[in-house]
C-alpha cells in the first residue's frame, strides 16, 4: 500500500508531465539577440529568423560548439 510520500511523488510526476505537454504545445516565443554575444557584431536578420533565440553569429556558434558548448 502506497504511503503519503509515494502518493506525492506520483502526483508530482503527473503534474510535471502535464506541464511539459503544455509547454511543448504552446512554447514561449524566443527572442534572438541583435548582436552576437561573443564578438559583438550585428546579427543578420536572416540568422535571427532561421534560429529563433540565437545568441551568437554562425561563426562564433561553430567555434563554441567545437569547444564543447551547445
Amino acid at each position: 500500500m502506497p504511503d503519503e510520500a509515494d502518493l506525492a511523488q506520483g502526483m508530482e510526476r503527473k503534474y510535471l508531465r502535464l506541464s511539459l505537454k503544455a509547454m511543448r504545445k504552446n512554447p514561449l516565443p524566443l527572442e534572438s539577440k541583435t548582436h552576437c554575444e561573443a564578438c559583438g557584431d550585428p546579427m543578420p536578420e536572416r540568422r535571427r529568423k532561421a534560429e529563433p533565440g540565437c545568441r551568437r553569429c554562425v561563426t562564433c556558434q561553430a567555434d563554441f560548439e567545437q569547444c564543447g558548448g551547445r
